[in-house]
């Protein structure tokens, strides 16, 4: 199944977006209609473009797929305001395998993970 990142722009929140599956832009707009995600866009507000990487990802379990999306470019920010990005893959992998273990062992001080404007790193 062909993946496209569907965004829209929510004047509180800015840009939004998600990525959804379809064999069409319509289908995979469609697909995402009303999605809380998007601010509820509607139809017609709602942008779409390929992203082939994602492609056959559909029924990938979704811990594994934020890690693809940060592999692909994607960032966002953890509850407290920290941002995780592409560099932050190994230490996902590293010491929790999912961005919520990640984030649990950096807030439990349970790995030696520490944060600067440079974004995470390894504590020696």
């Amino acid at each position: 199944m062909k993946a496209w990142i569907c965004s829209a722009y929510d004047p509180l929140e800015g840009e939004l977006a998600m990525v959804a599956w379809g064999e069409t832009a319509g289908k995979a707009k469609s697909s995402v209609v009303g999605d809380e995600r998007l601010g509820e866009a509607e139809f017609l507000e709602i942008k779409c473009r390929r992203a082939a990487w994602a492609d056959d990802m559909s029924e990938m379990p979704w811990e594994k797929f934020e890690i693809e999306k940060l592999r692909h470019g994607w960032s966002w920010y953890l509850p407290d305001g920290r941002l995780v990005d592409s560099k932050t893959v190994p230490l996902i992998e590293k010491f929790g395998g999912t961005v919520s273990e990640f984030y649990k062992a950096y807030v439990k001080h349970t790995a030696p993970l520490g944060y600067s404007e440079d974004g995470f790193y390894e504590e020696k």
